[in-house]
């Protein structure tokens, strides 16, 4: 078994964005949260490997009425509406309905992963409702 110093372990989690502080490191080790932290930015590694392998479940097709009815659902605005619309036209990578590739429980939307909305049985509603609360976030920051 391969013994790392708290350096070297700090250094490898700051390259995975996970930390940019070593006494967070040391914290980490005494009160056994590491482990955690490592198994998830694994799971998040591998999932970015396999997507860059376009590796993918499956495809979710955005249509324009399951959209509004979502947006109406949360009782967003028309304007909204309109602009996650136009969004996901710009990024429908040449296909006349937008899709959104998934894998197991996130897709990749705008180069993001995103984890679905597991408050929704369907798959279809998982990805839009959490697509409509990323652009959301995405139109407040702009």
């Amino acid at each position: 078994m391969t013994t790392y110093s708290v350096k070297e372990v700090f250094k490898r989690l700051k390259s995975l964005k996970i930390t940019s502080n070593e006494e967070s490191v040391r914290r980490w080790l005494r009160t056994g949260k590491l482990n955690v932290l490592l198994e998830e930015a694994i799971r998040e590694q591998m999932w970015y490997e396999i997507v860059h392998r376009n590796i993918f479940e499956g495809l979710v097709e955005i249509k324009k009425s399951r959209l509004k009815e979502c947006i109406d659902f949360k009782h967003y605005s028309k304007d909204f509406f309109s602009y996650c619309w136009n969004q996901l036209n710009q990024k429908n990578l040449g296909c006349i309905v937008p899709r959104v590739p998934y894998l197991l429980d996130s897709f990749l939307y705008d180069s993001q992963k995103i984890k679905m909305d597991d408050n929704y049985e369907m798959l279809e509603e998982q990805v839009i409702f959490a697509l409509i609360e990323y652009l959301r976030v995405q139109k407040i920051k702009h």
